[in-house]
């Protein structure tokens, strides 16, 4: 999305070091299929909410695990289409997606 951008790498290679580092983490009970009446009753996909029902197909919600719902692996950089990923990214999560090479955009 820039000219030799390695914005794309460096989540992805984060993201890997992340799932090594931390080990096994649990899958959200909202976001977990709840095919039998035992997994329903323990709260599997409970409060689940399909984004594209949504305006923008975009709803605010936690989908990483405990301790990584604060994180975000992908920093866009200042050039090409990545300065308008930024301001996407900034409208949808507001000061969650503030990173250090992007500016505070207004939301």
């Amino acid at each position: 999305s820039a000219p030799k951008s390695n914005s794309a790498y460096k989540a992805i290679d984060a993201a890997l070091s992340e799932v090594t580092n931390s080990g096994d983490s649990e899958i959200p009970l909202h976001l977990r299929n709840a095919i039998t009446d035992l997994m329903t009753n323990e709260g599997y996909g409970k409060g689940y909410e399909y984004s594209h029902n949504y305006e923008g197909h975009f709803k605010l919600s936690e989908n990483l695990p405990e301790g990584l719902s604060v994180k975000h692996f992908y920093d866009p950089g200042k050039l090409g289409y990545e300065k308008y990923i930024a301001e996407r990214l900034s409208g949808w999560w507001g000061d969650r997606y503030i990173t250090d090479s992007s500016e505070k955009l207004p939301s």
